[in-house]
């Protein structure tokens, strides 16, 4: 007898395991801040991903000079980055590790460099805290369908 019943597709819904792996990455990446990219504008999800990896590279030539890329990842900002909110009010939040600079100055570069991607948006960089409740706090949205798959990327991708 020829087995005709349609499997159901299986979808992973334990949201909390993912979620503690991704609390468990972040502390051993050794992140140190909290990044808030906002644009207080509508774009894509992968604009917005485009948007944060320019953000990056031009903090890291900043940072380390024109040959930025060829220096090891240790030496640059390495993160978590989780985008929500993709259908309104997109921003990005990422757990981000500190190689270089103060918190002041890092924050002066970040305001003038994210205007310069995104005229509308802003950008906060802070003391990350308690890493296990940020990270509970960027993932808030995982119970979205695919939240992990499309809305987190990782900095040295």
């Amino acid at each position: 007898m020829a087995y005709t019943e349609v499997m159901q597709k299986r979808i992973y819904t334990d949201f909390n395991t993912l979620r503690r792996a991704h609390q468990l990455m972040a502390v051993q990446m050794d992140t140190q801040l909290f990044l808030t990219l906002a644009t207080n504008r509508s774009m894509s999800l992968a604009f917005m991903k485009h948007k944060t990896h320019a953000f990056l590279a031009r903090m890291a030539e900043h940072m380390l000079g024109r040959n930025w890329s060829k220096k090891p990842m240790t030496q640059r900002m390495d993160g978590l980055l989780y985008v929500e909110h993709e259908h309104s009010n997109i921003h990005v939040h990422g757990l981000m590790t500190k190689p270089y600079c103060n918190l002041v100055g890092l924050q002066l570069k970040a305001d003038e460099t994210w205007a310069d991607l995104c005229e509308s948006g802003s950008v906060v960089i802070k003391d990350i805290g308690d890493v296990e409740k940020r990270s509970e706090y960027v993932t808030k949205e995982a119970g979205i369908y695919g939240f992990f798959e499309r809305q987190f990327f990782m900095a040295a991708a």
